[in-house]
């Protein structure tokens, strides 16, 4: 222990003579030193534990007295070190730090670096990607310079690969990494991501694929015979050819794939089973199973497999899988349940369930615990005149995700600060995350304890805060606006906020609004470097993955094309959503990095390190020669990450600007890749000899909306028959003149009741007329058409007429199975369903998407009744979900913040317009980056009043620290309002132009 002091002491004595040492610097070290020697730190005792805090208690007050705070990225010795070797050695290896020679030595063996980073066993690979792909790329690059197998071995790629995007294995084909292809991709292909693995019929897959007779099924015996199922299904066959496969050798090759299975191969599989198939055999697959497998399956049965599907099931699956243990297992079975549960699966259980099991929320883990039961939790801990400051850790521990300003206004202004750095450390460890408008609320309460102070003394405040209570509130500041920023800029302590959030989940990262980040990063590099000019890849690692990417123009300017490339993955993701204020530099930075590779390898392999990003290049540039192979996984990433219509990207956008542009970028691309593979007309009226295959429509899939309705009419009926599953997709969307062409091609009288789920949004181009004709008898079927968002209102109520046809009068039985189907029922149907079964089951309907949902008003009537409520609070919003779109405008009047906070993004999106215009501004300003993207991106939206599309939009464009602070406590529908936010509009553009 001693030791560790003493070396502890010149370390930080030798940096701090070079005003190089931040205090998280020596928290990190430490923590390395003590994790490094966990055996000695065992046997240390308090005395030597008290001698530590001493020493670093000490260094942290001189260093604080410094004038400059400088990470180590900036030290002279490792000034020119790789980001690559930085970023391995700063995240696996930091106490090699202190020995910056021996850093700098990686630069020419790199073999030591990789036994260094061998010796750590416990290193996860598969839970740290993005230095997967770095370390990956570092051994590609070792072996095309020096072709050393002993140096980058098989074992040491096999780790690796399952992290890869692509499935780009160019560069080591090509320095002969070994002399047969075939046995390269042997070797190789079953390490890949099954979910990569798709699109890897064209590289990899090419050298193991046989030439065969397309016009035949392809059977099991053919599939054995190519493979033992270790290589992934879908990077040996076409998604065409799969689709073959006959339904008496489906399970037989489900089983015989088993994990190796993509879920397009799933999805086209799982629809063939028998629905009386054990689970067991299909739980890998569970979410492209049919319902009834499901529903068939015992408690036990669905507790034992969960561990295999709960990651891919869908919420109409997870509410199966919850409903059949509620109401067929026993107390100990639905524990147990709950204790391998999410939140996926525990939100679709009601409090009627837990109160049936006699459950307190103390039983249940934390990731178990649902919104609704949080929400009553935290009611009842209010009582009798209490506020937040009077609850102790653990219950604030359960609650701290549900509190929202209402609550925090109770708490008298001495104790604000204390209770804000009480809930923020009480959410350390919890499964949960903090909405941008509850964000906002923390900081704006705990800014409230320092209102009567200057600048002065709110720095010197800061500053006397502990390490612990800096870090507990780093995620909050980013919330901050720039009269924050006017202190705490000047603050040594804020490298610790820096570091605390260069290590925070991506997941996060959208989870708040965009000028948020956008500031924060602004500030942060601001922070880290002196001068735009001296900026390098380093100082993007102390961003971090949230806020890396969303440097200032004037910093991105100056980095060079290698460091943009050393840190892509800071670009490549959904996170970064940039806006017009960079879009030229970007643009120029990114066809700069590809014109410095010279041969189509090189090209190949940055386009694939680029990822969705490349749509902000000049599409011109690239070949689509050379892209071909790789079209399917390029359109399918930039559909994920930049198509402004995909929920997940409008939530990153929310508050940027620029849609139509960012549109326009990707509709460019999206038709340079499509055109490597189809001809597309360049008029809508002039007729192409080119044919639409199936095999073009899996390449395409996720630009298939660009192909004009043309090609379908023109489409051969086999070809049609043999795609009808990618077509009917619910992963892609088609235009409805699209569908509407390819509904012509099978009488709605021929489609069977086990055609329905492969159909599937085919059926939308069908008139109302005929989908009352549809036969619907099975329960699979059922929950197939309940899944789709797109039918009209006359489409649903004809469904619903079909179905009742076939299967009865509706009955407590179906509820679970109707999904957005529930929209078409009457109040005669609604009235054969029992409150009890009705309360104890709301979750089935709580999860309707579909804006055409006429018997909305309905659901809610009865929610009202069967749960016995006169007035909506967030418990009850919280436990009905999208029935609450059912609310009148009378009472959407009355809901305060937290009820409003309740409300679920689903709601959000297909509430009716009428009660959107209700919202006050008090309460459009409680809404989270996420519900106001739903609401901006409403299919209602058009119909939303002037001034409230003001508000939303100025909501979204606020920096949201004090909201109240722009936002005035006046209803939406005022002129006076509408004036004062349309001059803001005006005002903000001016504003964050420097950002």
């Amino acid at each position: 222990m001693k030791n560790q002091i003493f070396f502890l002491i010149l370390f930080v004595t030798s940096c701090y003579c070079q005003n190089q040492t931040t205090e998280a610097d020596v928290n990190q070290v430490t923590k390395q030193s003590e994790s490094n020697n966990t055996q000695v730190n065992e046997e240390t005792t308090s005395e030597d534990k008290n001698i530590t805090t001493t020493v670093k208690t000490t260094i942290i007050t001189k260093i604080s007295t410094t004038t400059k705070i400088t990470p180590y990225s900036e030290n002279p010795a490792l000034k020119n070190i790789s980001a690559d070797i930085f970023r391995l050695v700063s995240d696996f290896l930091p106490h090699l730090l202190s020995k910056p020679d021996q850093v700098k030595s990686f630069e020419t063996d790199k073999n030591t670096l990789f036994n260094e980073l061998e010796k750590l066993k416990e290193i996860n690979w598969e839970k740290n990607c993005s230095l997967a792909r770095i370390y990956l790329k570092m051994l590609e690059d070792e072996f095309v310079k020096k072709q050393d197998k002993e140096v980058v071995s098989e074992e040491r790629l096999k780790k690796l690969i399952p992290c890869k995007r692509d499935c780009n294995f160019d560069r080591l084909i090509q320095a002969n990494y070994s002399e047969d292809n075939k046995n390269f991709s042997k070797t190789f292909l079953p390490h890949v991501s099954p979910d990569v693995a798709q699109f890897c019929q064209n590289t990899l897959g090419k050298y193991l694929a046989v030439n065969r007779n397309d016009s035949k099924p392809l059977d099991l015996s053919e599939i054995s015979a190519l493979t033992d199922g270790s290589v992934p299904l879908g990077s040996l066959f076409t998604q065409s050819q799969i689709a073959t496969i006959p339904a008496s050798d489906a399970l037989d090759v489900i089983k015989k794939f088993k994990e190796k299975i993509d879920d397009e191969s799933a999805r086209k599989l799982g629809k063939k089973i028998p629905t009386n198939t054990s689970l067991a055999d299909v739980a890998h697959i569970a979410a492209f199973v049919p319902a009834e497998v499901l529903s068939n399956a015992s408690p036990d049965d669905l507790i034992n497999n969960m561990d295999s599907f709960s990651e891919k099931i869908d919420n109409k699956k997870a509410l199966l899988v919850a409903s059949k243990i509620a109401s067929d297992g026993t107390k100990e079975q639905f524990k147990s349940f709950l204790n391998k549960a999410d939140s996926k699966f525990s939100e679709k259980i009601s409090l009627s369930t837990f109160n049936k099991f006699n459950l307190t929320i103390s039983e249940l883990p934390d990731a178990a615990i649902p919104s609704s039961f949080r929400e009553n939790f935290l009611t009842e801990s209010l009582t009798e005149g209490k506020t937040v400051a009077d609850l102790d850790e653990s219950v604030l521990k359960t609650v701290v995700t549900k509190i929202s300003r209402s609550e925090l206004d109770q708490v008298p202004k001495t104790k604000k600060k204390d209770v804000v750095l009480s809930l923020l450390k009480a959410s350390t460890n919890s499964s949960k995350t903090f909405s941008s408008s509850q964000r906002s609320a923390f900081m704006d309460s705990f800014l409230q304890s320092w209102a009567d102070k200057n600048d002065s003394q709110k720095l010197a405040d800061f500053e006397a805060m502990s390490t612990e209570d800096i870090e507990a509130i780093a995620e909050v500041i980013v919330s901050a606006n720039e009269s924050v920023y006017s202190w705490l800029r000047s603050s040594n302590k804020f490298s610790i906020v820096i570091e605390k959030n260069s290590k925070m989940d991506a997941t996060k990262c959208c989870t708040f609004l965009y000028r948020s980040r956008v500031l924060y990063a602004t500030e942060a590099i601001k922070k880290l470097v002196s001068s735009a000019s001296t900026i390098n890849s380093n100082h993007l690692t102390s961003l971090g993955p949230c806020f890396a990417s969303l440097i200032p123009k004037e910093y991105l300017s100056n980095l060079a094309s290698s460091d943009i490339e050393s840190q892509i993955e800071y670009f490549n993701t959904q996170a970064f959503q940039p806006n017009s204020s960079i879009f030229d530099t970007l643009k120029t930075k990114l066809n700069g990095l590809y014109d410095t590779k010279a041969t189509d390898i090189d090209k190949t392999s940055i386009l694939s390190k680029m990822g969705s990003i490349m749509v902000f290049m000049d599409e011109a540039k690239v070949s689509q020669s050379l892209i071909k192979s790789s079209v399917s996984l390029m359109l399918t990433s930039i559909k994920n990450e930049r198509n402004v219509q995909n929920d997940d990207v409008a939530k990153c956008r929310i508050g940027s600007g620029d849609d139509d542009k960012v549109t326009d970028y990707v509709n460019n691309w999206n038709k340079h890749l499509v055109g490597a593979w189809f001809t597309l007309s360049s008029s809508r009226r002039k007729r192409s000899t080119t044919k639409l295959t199936c095999d073009t429509v899996n390449q395409i899939a996720s630009a298939i909306d660009l192909v004009s309705e043309s090609y379908f009419t023109s489409m051969e009926q086999a070809e049609f028959e043999k795609c009808i599953e990618t077509l009917g997709s619910n992963e892609y969307s088609l235009t409805a003149a699209q569908y509407a062409e390819l509904a012509k091609k099978k009488d709605i009288s021929l489609i069977t009741d086990s055609d329905i789920q492969i159909y599937n949004k085919i059926l939308t181009g069908y008139s109302n007329t005929d989908l009352a004709k549809l036969s619907i008898e099975s329960l699979t079927s059922v929950q197939a058409l309940g899944q789709i968002d797109s039918f009209s209102t006359d489409q649903i109520n004809s469904l619903v007429t079909a179905l009742k046809s076939k299967l009865g009068s509706i009955d407590n039985d179906k509820l679970n199975y109707l999904g957005n189907l529930a929209c078409g029922l009457t109040s005669s149907d609604i009235d054969q369903i029992t409150d009890l079964y009705f309360k104890e089951n709301i979750k089935a309907v709580s999860l309707i998407d579909t804006a055409n949902c006429p018997g909305m008003t309905l659901l809610y009537a009865k929610a009202k009744k069967a749960m016995d409520f006169s007035t909506l609070t967030s418990v009850q919003v919280a436990e009905i979900g999208s029935v609450a779109a059912g609310i009148s405008t009378d009472e959407v009047k009355n809901l305060d913040s937290r009820a409003i906070q309740a409300m679920s993004t689903n709601t959000l999106k297909i509430i009716p317009a009428s009660i959107v215009n209700s919202f006050s501004a008090v309460q459009i300003q409680s809404l989270s980056s996420d519900q106001l993207s739903s609401l901006i991106n409403s299919p209602n939206a058009d119909q939303f009043s002037a001034a409230t599309k003001t508000l939303l939009t100025s909501a979204s464009q606020n920096i949201d620290v004090t909201r109240t602070d722009v936002l005035s406590e006046v209803t939406g529908t005022s002129a006076s309002t509408s004036i004062h936010f349309n001059i803001m509009l005006m005002i903000l553009p001016i504003f964050f132009r420097f950002y």
